[in-house]
C-alpha cells in the first residue's frame, strides 16, 4: 500500500512539474501574432478574483486588450466570458466586463455576455454554444500569458478551429504568482475533466449533466 501511494505521489509530482515546465516554456516563447485579425469574434476570459488588488484588476487588463483589438477592427464582436458573483452587490465577472467595454465606447450590440462559466473548460464549452459565435470561424482568444496555452487547449477541445492566442500582458515581465503556480495543478485537472466529459458525451450523457464536471 505504501509503495502504491509513493508511486501515485511520484506521478502527481511529475505531472505538476511537467505542467509548470510547459507553462513556463509557453510564456517564454510567446510572440504577438501577426496578423492578429480579421476574426469573427474576440473572446475575453475572466481572471482570478484578487482580494488585495481591486478584485477584477487582472480581468480588466484582459478586457482592455480586447477593447483595443475591437477598436483596431480585428473582429466585430466582443465575447465576455466568466461567471461568479461577488460580495457586496458587485456584479459577476462577465457582467462587469461588459459594463467596462460599454463604458469605454463599445456599442452594446457588439458585446455578448457569457456569465455561466466557472472554469476555463466552461469558458470554452459555453462560448462554443453561443448563438452569436460559430466555432468553425476564426476567433481571437484573450487572456494572460500564463493561462494562454491551457485556454487554447480548452477551446480546441470544445470544438473551436482556428484560434489566435493574444496575451493581455505581451510585453510585461512575468512574475511568479500563485496563479502561475496553480497551472501546474490545473493542467492535469483539465485533462482529466475533459477526458471524463468526452467519454460521458460519447456514451450519450446529456450536455446538462456534463457541464458541472467541467468546473
Amino acid at each position: 500500500m505504501i509503495r502504491l501511494l509513493r508511486m501515485l505521489l511520484s506521478v502527481v509530482v511529475l505531472g505538476v512539474g511537467l505542467s509548470l515546465l510547459w507553462t513556463a516554456t509557453s510564456i517564454a516563447r510567446y510572440t504577438e501574432p501577426e496578423p492578429i485579425g480579421p476574426a469573427a469574434a474576440i473572446v475575453v476570459l475572466s481572471g482570478p478574483w484578487e482580494e488585495n488588488s481591486g478584485g477584477l484588476s487582472e480581468t480588466f487588463e484582459r478586457v482592455d486588450r480586447g477593447i483595443a483589438l475591437w477598436r483596431d477592427g480585428q473582429a466585430p464582436l466582443l465575447v465576455m466570458s466568466g461567471g461568479g458573483t461577488r460580495d457586496g452587490g458587485l456584479p459577476g465577472d462577465a457582467v462587469a466586463m461588459t459594463e467596462r467595454a460599454i463604458a469605454a465606447g463599445v456599442p452594446a450590440e457588439a458585446v455578448v455576455t457569457e456569465a455561466g462559466s466557472r472554469s476555463t473548460l466552461q469558458n470554452a464549452w459555453n462560448s462554443a454554444r453561443l448563438d452569436a459565435v460559430d466555432p468553425a470561424e476564426r476567433v481571437i482568444l484573450v487572456t494572460h500569458r500564463y493561462h494562454l496555452s491551457r485556454a487554447v487547449a480548452s477551446f480546441r477541445w470544445a470544438g473551436f478551429g482556428e484560434i489566435v492566442a493574444v496575451a493581455a500582458d505581451p510585453d510585461e515581465a512575468q512574475p511568479v504568482t500563485p496563479w502561475l503556480l496553480l497551472e501546474g495543478v490545473k493542467w492535469p485537472l483539465n485533462i482529466a475533466r475533459a477526458a471524463s466529459a468526452s467519454a460521458a458525451l460519447a456514451l450519450g450523457v446529456e450536455d446538462r449533466h456534463v457541464i458541472p464536471w467541467l468546473r
